[in-house]
């Protein structure tokens, strides 16, 4: 809830100053356990090598966010990367605008070719509004529980590509917005959480199950709402920011 929050802030401020956004989808193909954190690795400096690249230049600002999926069926996992990108008006009309083709072509030089991108699975399209709603996609953690908690196997392979990695960055003027969000200066654009929760659960891991199971359920005494008074879990900022560009 609370990077819903702040990247909500984030971008109603981006669109007042004038910017359009883009959300974009970055994959290649999918690895095995043994290749997932160099994979990931090669994302992370591919993706800053291409927004340096003269075919970025007219992104302002770009916020990025890695995912990892799983596929039980093939043990196959499947790192890709979100970005929420700023950039001026009517960029769409303009010679700078970046198709999927043209996104694939990137990605792929980006990569120096270590990975097979196919141009179909590449996303751009323009963001219809910054509304809480709109942002989950990008808010959401890098790894759905259903797919880390497959089995203990699953569970460490995902621990150990992803520990120390950059999960989520901010460059060019989104690191300039995400400063203000820390000093409160874009607090204007903060929309109250207004959902109650009226029960609290427990759940256990069981080495026997390789799952968590649940321990116990109770009703809450008095409903709590996130990020207000009634509770310390106001989340933290587990996010690093890229270099500057």
């Amino acid at each position: 809830a609370h990077d819903a929050v702040e990247i909500n802030c984030i971008l109603q401020a981006a669109i007042d100053d004038g910017y359009e956004l883009y959300f974009a989808t970055l994959t290649a193909q999918s690895v095995k356990k043994t290749e997932l954190r160099d994979a990931i690795q090669r994302y992370d400096k591919g993706y800053t090598a291409m927004m340096r690249s003269a075919a970025c230049k007219s992104i302002k600002g770009a916020l990025r966010k890695l995912e990892v999926t799983y596929n039980s069926l093939e043990d196959w996992y499947h790192p890709h990367i979100h970005s929420v990108w700023m950039v001026p008006k009517n960029w769409r009309r303009s010679k700078d605008y970046i198709d999927t083709i043209k996104l694939a072509d990137i990605w792929s030089k980006a990569l120096s070719g270590s990975y097979a991108v196919n141009a179909a699975a590449q996303d751009v399209r323009k963001v219809k509004s910054a509304r809480r709603e709109d942002v989950l996609e990008f808010a959401k953690y890098p790894a759905k529980s259903c797919d880390y908690l497959h089995s203990k196997d699953v569970f460490e392979a995902f621990y150990f590509a992803l520990h120390g990695i950059r999960l989520r960055t901010y460059m060019r003027v989104a690191r300039s917005y995400k400063s203000q969000y820390k000093h409160g200066l874009l607090d204007k654009y903060k929309e109250p959480d207004t959902t109650r929760y009226y029960w609290r659960s427990m759940w256990l891991w069981s080495q026997n199950t390789a799952h968590y199971n649940m321990d116990k359920i109770q009703a809450l005494e008095n409903p709590i709402t996130f990020g207000t008074s009634d509770t310390d879990e106001t989340g933290g900022d587990e996010s690093e920011d890229a270099p500057s560009d």
